[in-house]
């Protein structure tokens, strides 16, 4: 790729080469074995504008979605009576989703407690998380 992926730039090409097309999503979300997920639609959740993805990210989820595989829920965190949920964990499948027009998206809805821990620290707070719900 020449130009950097941004959230708003997941080219056409990059999708065709997996033989997936923007908004040719067939199902009403991938495919997710967490037990602890819900079905939350796409509309409810926001994210960063302005992250720019990893291609090695993207490509490697593209590969799971081609070939059917189950892939993680993201984590979102709502606060009560809110109308959408933020993203803490999960850009790519968010933005891929979104991209495929899924119409829904698996998500794991943590305690605030548990939110604050994935959002101080991506990859510690995500294990602290998992290690919590198992």
């Amino acid at each position: 790729m020449n130009r950097p992926l941004t959230i708003h730039g997941i080219p056409d090409e990059l999708l065709a080469a997996y033989g997936l097309r923007r908004g040719g999503a067939t199902t009403p979300s991938y495919r997710s074995n967490d037990p602890d997920a819900v079905l939350m639609p796409l509309a409810e959740v926001t994210g960063p504008e302005h992250r720019k993805l990893n291609e090695d990210a993207l490509r490697s989820l593209l590969r799971g979605l081609r070939d059917g595989a189950e892939l993680p829920p993201i984590i979102v965190f709502r606060e009560p009576c809110a109308a959408s949920a933020v993203l803490l964990d999960g850009m790519h499948r968010w933005r891929l989703s979104l991209a495929l027009g899924f119409a829904a998206i698996p998500a794991i809805q943590p305690t605030r407690d548990d939110a604050e821990l994935v959002s101080l620290s991506s990859a510690a707070g995500r294990a602290a998380l998992a290690l919590r719900l198992t």
